[in-house]
């Protein structure tokens, strides 16, 4: 259908239903039903005209989520493959979310379960030219599915590729990972849930301390065929890496950082997102957060809450020094079990690193703390917390945050609020004391990108569509007739 109104004004329109406000998420309902009727709108309008096809679409299709268990893996990727498909350079965002837990034998003796998603199917994603951002959950990029070089291809094949995250991925050996991240040239984010090389030592690995805690079963993933590896040839690290997370613990950690601080393209990350500090990683991450000297800007760690008396998290305070990075912005403490009563208390290595800081450049620091009753917080050492950020090096202090893992009522994030503003005046008259329950931190941690994001945003406008995302996928856990609403 023609229109005689001018490109731009159909494009501010298109964008105002975009980005209409649906009111706060917390409102889940009234928040579902307006994202919901905000789609419809956008797909009825995409039918209009051509000339409106453009800009719907990159509201439509800017952000992909696919999951096996919904059969949105089978309809996108059916998509791709037919010959009239004009989607490809819209996509910028994609989540790969393989549900069946392929390698569990009980999917696999499962006929429903036993169609493959990998190999020739993965690679159909190789048209999306304009992907930016990546994300793969129990994918195996094995030779025996892609082939002997097929990973480090399959990512090469993405030249505007920034941000990977990787959750229960596999491959064949430590170089054949090192290989398919080194193939990534722009790659600037990069997040490990949990990395598994069939073939050698090298892991990382969440199954030790999340699954054997939730009594999980650990399957074997499927061996891949025998070949030769030269060790040897391991490739550079990707020069323009800014941001790195662990989500993950094992060995692979430490040949990882390893590989990262070695040769002379080393990168110099600003983001190193530590979580958790276990085992054989405490002392490999100590030591690598020393080698970024000056170009680290933001770290967050979390020393187990769990056990703060142990070797490894002594090892780890008594190796890294925090005073010789001195352009550090902002530090985050993550998890932090306020009812403890281990000797020392879980929150005592924050004031031991806290104390170390020297940086005059400090904005942020973050405390993730669980929060059971008001009480709790008198296990703060709030003397000794008042006593650092009294350094100069603090003067320009504009935000501590204290964010809680549960759902607390607002009347009680307003009498913790409160309580810190009589422990801490200094920072009450500058209104820089904030507190976050969980129900509301994905809203509030947008702001601080390095510190609250698994999503690391590789744009200012996908970071603000990633907060739109956010806020509906809040209001869709909470709103019971959700099922019947999908993104794609």
């Amino acid at each position: 259908m023609p229109s005689n109104l001018p490109t731009e004004l159909v494009e501010l329109v298109l964008d105002h239903v975009y980005w209409a406000d649906c009111g706060p998420p917390t409102d889940y309902e009234t928040h579902f039903d307006l994202s919901q009727a905000k789609h419809d709108t956008l797909s009825a309008c995409s039918l209009v005209s051509r000339s409106w096809l453009p800009r719907t679409r990159i509201h439509l299709f800017s952000i992909i989520e696919l999951d096996s268990s919904d059969g949105s893996i089978t309809v996108f990727l059916g998509l791709l493959q037919h010959p009239l498909c004009t989607i490809t350079n819209y996509v910028r965002d994609l989540t790969f979310r393989d549900g069946r837990r392929w390698a569990d034998p009980y999917y696999q003796s499962d006929p429903y379960h036993r169609e493959d998603w990998h190999g020739s199917h993965l690679l159909t994603l190789t048209c999306l030219l304009s992907i930016e951002n990546l994300k793969f959950y129990n994918v195996s990029f094995q030779s025996a599915a892609l082939g002997v070089d097929g990973a480090h291809t399959f990512f090469a094949a993405f030249p505007c590729l920034k941000s990977l995250w990787l959750g229960d991925c596999t491959f064949d050996t430590k170089t054949h990972f090192l290989k398919m991240i080194s193939s990534i040239s722009l790659l600037e984010n990069l997040s490990l849930a949990s990395v598994d090389c069939t073939r050698n030592t090298f892991k990382l690995s969440t199954k030790n301390w999340r699954q054997e805690r939730r009594g999980r079963a650990v399957f074997p993933r499927p061996p891949s065929p025998d070949r030769s590896d030269d060790e040897d040839l391991v490739p550079p690290p990707p020069a323009n890496l800014k941001t790195l997370c662990f989500y993950s613990e094992g060995p692979g950690i430490q040949e990882l950082t390893a590989w990262l601080s070695s040769g002379s393209s080393t990168p110099a990350l600003h983001t190193l997102f530590c979580e958790p500090i276990l085992n054989q990683t405490a002392v490999p991450l100590a030591s690598y957060i020393q080698t970024l000297g000056d170009s680290l800007r933001h770290l967050l760690v979390n020393v187990s809450h769990e056990f703060p008396n142990t070797i490894p998290v002594v090892d780890f305070l008594n190796t890294v020094d925090l005073s010789i990075h001195k352009n550090l912005e902002s530090i985050g403490f993550y998890f932090i079990q306020l009812d403890s009563n281990n000797i020392p208390h879980p929150a005592d290595y924050t004031y031991h690193l806290l104390n170390q800081i020297t940086s005059p450049h400090m904005k942020e620091i973050w405390i993730r703390v669980v929060v059971k009753s008001l009480e709790d917080l008198n296990r703060l050492d709030w003397n000794e917390l008042q006593r650092i950020l009294a350094k100069p090096c603090f003067r320009n202090l504009e935000r501590l945050v204290i964010s809680d893992v549960h759902n607390l009522p607002e009347s009680m994030v307003s009498d913790i609020r409160q309580l810190i503003a009589t422990k801490i005046p200094m920072l009450a008259s500058r209104k820089a004391i904030h507190v976050y329950s969980r129900e509301g931190v994905i809203a509030q941690m947008i702001p601080s990108r390095a510190l609250g994001l698994q999503r690391l945003p590789c744009s200012t406008d996908l970071e603000a569509r990633w907060r739109v995302l956010e806020d509906i996928q809040e209001a869709r856990l909470r709103y019971s007739d959700a099922d019947d609403f999908s993104l794609f």
